[in-house]
């Protein structure tokens, strides 16, 4: 740097000249007074808001008029007026907003151009945090309304469990309505056929999964699983033993008795039961210490004929013989239990039953004094 005055080279930072002692000029920087931006001393316009450059003399920031009182006394400590009445600048003690104006004065996309990753992290915190305020916003809103409609409708949560009522032999149509009043909206019809059992009245629930007496939610899916009644005859005939080896049978279907048939006589009975398999068995009467058995399929009403051949430790069918549909001939057998036995006995006969046989025969004086307590058939 040289002397103004004389031109001798100075060294840095000098504050006179050692050659003529004239004081040092230091040309003042300029900033913008209408945006504070830094100005070269070439510009006659603000490069950042095209403001006239005169208004930016060092005299105008002193004595702008600016309001902020701060601003005035900061401006004239920075500018003092030396022997050769130019203007220096001491950039120690500006301390005015027009610094601060002239760092900011790009804004918000300078500080993204000199901050890219800042202002990237800053982006990001402020969506995630957005995106969890709209999340829990939305939780509670929906929690809301849920409650709001339960307690309007009455309507039983999803969550809850319910108890399967036990359906059991009813009609389908019934054993629906009983479940979807219960609660359940998911209640299916099962039958293994084309056949609609809603329609048709001769089908019973034979099964219902899940079991009666467990729980389910209301949007479980309950199936309920039918089958038609069907009337099975049965004609057994029991082979007499005239010594050794005689005694009764008892017979079941599957775990329904049925009757007792005598050593040597005839069953004849029209049973109803479902279709499907089933289970015939006979045992020895009392003791159930021997039994034999037979499968029968079911599909629809049928006959079922066979002979039943006793010994000591076997029962066994033979001759079974099984046909298409039932004989009308078959008689309704009422109900006689508790019934003295000469009353009894008189019902069965205009019912048009004739082979009735009295238990225990040989004790049997007046049929008046004896009262039936259960009935075979």
């Amino acid at each position: 740097m040289r002397c103004s005055k004389c031109g001798a080279e100075l060294e840095s930072g000098s504050k006179y000249c050692n050659n003529c002692g004239a004081r040092v000029e230091v040309t003042a920087k300029r900033y913008c007074l209408n945006c504070g931006t830094e100005l070269d001393n070439t510009m006659k316009f603000c490069k950042n808001c095209g403001t006239p450059v005169d208004s930016a003399s060092p005299e105008n920031n002193v004595a702008s008029g600016n309001n902020q009182k701060s601003d005035n006394k900061s401006a004239s400590e920075a500018f003092s007026s030396p022997t050769s009445g130019s203007y220096t600048y001491d950039s120690s003690k500006i301390t005015s907003n027009n610094r601060k104006k002239a760092e900011s004065a790009d804004g918000i996309k300078g500080y993204i151009k000199r901050n890219p990753k800042g202002t990237a992290l800053a982006g990001c915190f402020v969506l995630l945090m957005l995106v969890l305020v709209l999340s829990l916003s939305g939780k509670k809103r929906s929690s809301k309304i849920t409650e709001v409609s339960e307690k309007s409708t009455g309507v039983v949560s999803s969550s809850e469990k319910l108890m399967i009522p036990d359906i059991q032999d009813q009609s389908p149509s019934s054993a629906k309505k009983i479940l979807t009043d219960t609660g359940f909206t998911n209640v299916s019809i099962y039958t293994g056929s084309d056949s609609d059992p809603e329609k048709e009245g001769d089908w019973v629930i034979s099964g219902i999964t899940p079991l009666p007496g467990t729980e389910a939610g209301i949007d479980d899916l309950i199936t309920t699983h039918c089958a038609k009644t069907i009337q099975m005859s049965l004609q057994i005939n029991s082979d007499g033993n005239l010594i050794f080896d005689k005694y009764d049978m008892e017979v079941y279907l599957d775990d329904e008795s049925v009757a007792r048939i005598a050593n040597g006589e005839k069953l004849s009975m029209l049973v109803d039961t479902l279709s499907g398999s089933h289970t015939l068995y006979a045992y020895k009467a009392d003791t159930r210490d021997v039994v034999g058995s037979t499968e029968i399929q079911a599909d629809k009403s049928l006959t079922f004929s066979a002979k039943v051949a006793h010994s000591s430790d076997t029962i066994e069918f033979k001759n079974v013989e099984i046909t298409d549909g039932v004989d009308s001939a078959f008689i309704t057998v009422p109900d006689v239990e508790g019934n003295n036995l000469e009353d009894a006995m008189i019902i069965l006969e205009k019912a048009g039953l004739k082979n009735v046989k009295e238990e225990p025969y040989l004790e049997i004086t007046k049929k008046s004094e004896w009262i039936v307590d259960n009935q075979s058939v």
